[in-house]
């Protein structure tokens, strides 16, 4: 039933994707050319090629027959097949993601693990001050603040761009990740806190308190490690929003990735 589900949306998000391109404004023809003064012929030519003479019901069965086969077609900007762009491209994003989801995961747990264990306290009162104030701010204003402290002021990483490996993409992609990575803490935070005050109250932290063991221990070893699968079930729903905020960010940090080709 999953299963059939996803065909499903995937099946109705691309017709509206089809008819949100065919249905803009203005001749599709004409901005395949690259405007200015065409001939008439050279535009009945072009709609001939990409079949946009035909009725829409057939041109959506050429173009998803196109994405099956593995043909995407060119990039009228580009001049270059689709494909081409989005191979060269989806490493740096994919690199960046991985880097946001991990500074998301390495800041968030050691703030929910703490604002769970000081519960009421003045330290949970700030954590969850500074996580509202950092899930208020969008990506791209963090990104502006990182840029004029880390890189204008203190001169630690740089403004713009990308490394040439791997290696060199930890430096240069450290400030577009961290500006994406904190907007998934908030929420993840407070999501951690909430389990493990639920598994902190239930009747097995009774128990083991019952048996002597340490508050210490039943913390590490109970309460967090039953609070961990919601975290990380909310976590890889974050994912999602994350891959939004990667294009602005991406535009932001003049960053090469796929989200620059969306802008």
């Amino acid at each position: 039933k999953r299963l059939l589900s996803i065909i499903v949306i995937f099946f109705i998000a691309s017709i509206i994707i089809f008819l949100l391109v065919r249905l803009a404004p203005g001749d599709v023809a004409a901005s395949i050319a690259g405007g200015g003064k065409t001939t008439e012929a050279t535009l009945e030519a072009i709609r001939a090629k990409y079949h946009l003479n035909d009725p829409l019901i057939v041109q959506y069965g050429v173009w998803i027959r196109g994405i099956l086969q593995g043909d995407w077609g060119i990039s009228y900007q580009m001049n270059t097949p689709v494909l081409t762009l989005i191979a060269g491209r989806i490493g740096l994003t994919c690199q960046l993601l991985i880097m946001s989801f991990a500074i998301g995961i390495l800041v968030s747990l050691p703030l929910g693990i703490l604002s769970a264990v000081k519960q009421g306290t003045y330290t949970d009162h700030v954590i969850s001050v500074l996580t509202t104030v950092t899930a208020a701010c969008p990506a791209y204003f963090i990104g502006m603040l990182c840029m004029l402290l880390f890189s204008f002021q203190l001169g630690w990483f740089p403004v713009f761009g990308s490394g040439r490996n791997v290696v060199e993409n930890l430096y240069y992609l450290f400030l577009p990740a961290l500006s994406i990575g904190l907007g998934m803490v908030a929420m993840n935070a407070k999501n951690l806190r909430a389990a493990m005050i639920a598994a902190h109250e239930s009747n097995y932290i009774l128990t083991a308190r019952a048996k002597g063991l340490s508050n210490r221990r039943i913390i590490l070893y109970h309460t967090l490690k039953n609070a961990l699968v919601p975290y990380f079930t909310i976590s890889g729903i974050e994912i999602a929003s994350m891959l939004g905020s990667t294009s602005i960010i991406e535009r932001t940090f003049s960053i090469s990735g796929i989200g620059s080709l969306l802008v």
